[in-house]
């Protein structure tokens, strides 16, 4: 509060190679987010989408026509008025989910994370999952234990200063790159999986799912 008296409702400044707004003000965020949403964008995030390779999915594209061309293609497919639509589906996840939290209460989390990706991967791919030690699910979470580690930006130092993305992996002080060599190995054996899953329901040896569709 104390520098938007000194400077204003906008406030710009750097830490390292990272920029940072803040807005002090109802009126000039609704500006900026609302009425010019060419303004509402992602942060880069060197770690995450340029070493793990997170750069295909729509959550973290920089605002522009193939973040627009995903945003309408998801639009069309859950928006409010079809999303009804999938409610057998979660319907028969919700009772497998209490099922299962009844017979192993203690594995809460695990049962939680397992309801949603279940329910994921039916609507979007037409994936049946295992309900223990589905393949599907166990990459799924290994990919995105490495999204929740490598997401907060500022984590990693490639994060402050991206130019180290080039430092090979020997070096001293790189073993971001190690971790990101393994996360980046999950995260494209969890998309050629799906991926082949698309091709089996193309040819019309798989399910029916939304890809079909698109």
């Amino acid at each position: 509060m104390e520098w938007a008296k000194t400077y204003g409702d906008i406030i710009h400044f750097k830490v390292f190679n990272q920029s940072f707004v803040v807005l002090n003000s109802l009126k000039r965020t609704t500006d900026i987010f609302d009425k010019r949403p060419r303004y509402s964008s992602r942060p880069r995030m060197p770690m995450l989408v340029e070493l793990l390779n997170w750069d295909i999915v729509m959550s973290f594209m920089p605002y522009g026509s193939a973040w627009r061309a995903r945003r309408r293609l998801f639009h069309a497919h859950f928006h409010m008025g079809v999303v009804g639509q999938y409610k057998p589906v979660q319907a028969r996840g919700s009772r497998k989910f209490l099922q299962r939290l009844l017979d192993t209460p203690d594995n809460f989390m695990h049962h939680v994370r397992h309801c949603f990706s279940a329910a994921i991967m039916d609507i979007a791919y037409g994936i049946k999952v295992e309900d223990t030690n589905d393949p599907y699910i166990t990459i799924a979470e290994e990919a995105f234990e490495g999204m929740a580690a490598t997401g907060v930006v500022g984590t990693f130092l490639v994060d402050w200063i991206p130019m180290l993305k080039y430092v090979p992996a020997w070096m001293p002080g790189a073993g971001f790159q190690k971790k990101a060599e393994y996360w980046r190995s999950v995260t494209r054996k969890l998309a050629d999986n799906l991926g082949r899953q698309c091709r089996k329901t193309f040819a019309g040896e798989g399910l029916p799912c939304r890809w079909q569709r698109l």
